[in-house]
């Protein structure tokens, strides 16, 4: 019967260059960029909003 597990030699392992591990970081780090004005308003918009609701709902409700 054979072995059903998946080893290490079963995936043909290549070795990356430093070149493409540069590459790849290079790739990731463009992937995030800092917000912009507006959109920090919005964030800190909408969460004052959700606090001072969760405020009103706890004195509304007395809890």
């Amino acid at each position: 019967m054979a072995n059903p597990a998946v080893t290490y030699e079963d995936f043909n392992a290549e070795e990356t260059t430093a070149h493409e591990e540069h590459i790849e970081i290079i790739r990731q780090e463009a992937e995030w960029f800092d917000l912009t004005p507006i959109e920090k308003k919005l964030c800190g918009a909408s969460l004052g909003l959700g606090i001072a609701l969760l405020a009103v709902f706890l004195v509304a409700f007395r809890l």
